[in-house]
């Protein structure tokens, strides 16, 4: 029987935050709906809307398989 393969589509990133850091995803979080694990996923959401010149320059340069 041949073995199944998976491809993850997710990888997991460990983080260290200072307490003002975590602080201030705290409060982004509750303002955002979101727990505070998925806040940075927001900032980076909220930052390419800020910059869609650097969202663009990361679609024209392709993504990178790692």
């Amino acid at each position: 029987m041949a073995k199944e393969q998976r491809t993850e589509s997710r990888a997991g990133i460990t983080s260290r935050y200072t307490a003002e850091e975590i602080e201030q995803l705290d409060w982004l979080s509750e303002r955002w709906g979101c727990d505070r694990a998925n806040a940075p996923r927001h900032l980076l959401s909220a930052y390419f809307t800020a910059f869609p010149d650097l969202k663009d320059a990361y679609n024209n340069e392709g993504r990178r398989d790692t």
